[in-house]
């Protein structure tokens, strides 16, 4: 995730837990400006971290992936720039590449004339380079939240303000690719744009520090949702 604690604007923050909780090793990634992580995976050789920099970016915020061994050393890192403000938030890995899911926009947050756009980067999994960037959205602000894979493609979740209820409200947005990232639709310029997105690629180091810090026992409260019904549009002719 994200501190404060140790360094001015904010790093990474990975912890490696013990099955009892206990702390095994920790470790905060980061240079002089606001870095975050949002998703960690375990691979057989180390870990794969993926979220924003804004201590190495050309310019608001760049994706930033870091290849981690199994002690928190670094293994290789890099960063993505496609627009002028990339988040990435979720990380699946294919049989030949890691598949990588975000937000870009031009502007910051999204209230400008650059709206939010879904972001899918696929990269190489020995040196993180990209074998394909693509884009997907309207006119208003589209958001990710996961990624599965298929036997031909990916199904893509998230958010719409485009092709919503009124345009004011977000709707939940399923899409279905193929390997390429081409939408699997009948008509796919009918209702979305889906761009071919180029994305620079370009190295980080950043300074890892060790932290320390103590864990303590938490409680929490478990609550019940009741469920509600899901109106389905499908965006096709």
């Amino acid at each position: 995730g994200h501190t404060t604690s140790y360094g001015v604007n904010g790093s990474v923050w990975i912890l490696k837990l013990n099955a009892d909780g206990t702390i095994n090793w920790e470790k905060t990634y980061g240079g002089s400006g606001e870095d975050d992580a949002y998703f960690i995976k375990e691979l057989p050789d180390g870990y794969l971290v993926v979220g924003y920099t804004r201590s190495f970016g050309v310019s608001g915020s760049d994706i930033w992936v870091l290849k981690l061994n199994f002690d928190g050393s670094v293994n290789w890192q890099k960063k993505f720039n496609c627009k002028e403000w990339d988040f990435a938030y979720f990380c699946k890995e294919a049989p030949d590449g890691f598949i990588i899911g975000g937000d870009t926009a031009e502007d910051s947050g999204g209230e400008g004339p650059g709206k939010k756009d879904i972001l899918i980067l696929k990269i190489t999994k020995d040196l993180g380079n990209v074998i394909f960037a693509k884009t997907y959205g309207g006119e208003e602000n589209d958001l990710f939240s996961s990624i599965e894979l298929t036997s031909d493609g990916f199904i893509i979740g998230g958010y719409t303000q485009s092709f919503g209820q009124d345009g004011l409200y977000f709707d939940l947005w399923v899409l279905k690719t193929l390997e390429n990232g081409d939408l699997f639709l009948f008509d796919k310029n009918a209702y979305i744009d889906e761009i071919a997105t180029s994305c620079n690629v370009g190295t980080t180091s950043c300074t890892v520090n060790n932290t320390t810090v103590q864990g303590v026992n938490t409680t929490c409260s478990i609550y019940n949702f009741s469920e509600y019904n899901i109106i389905i549009k499908q965006q096709v002719p």
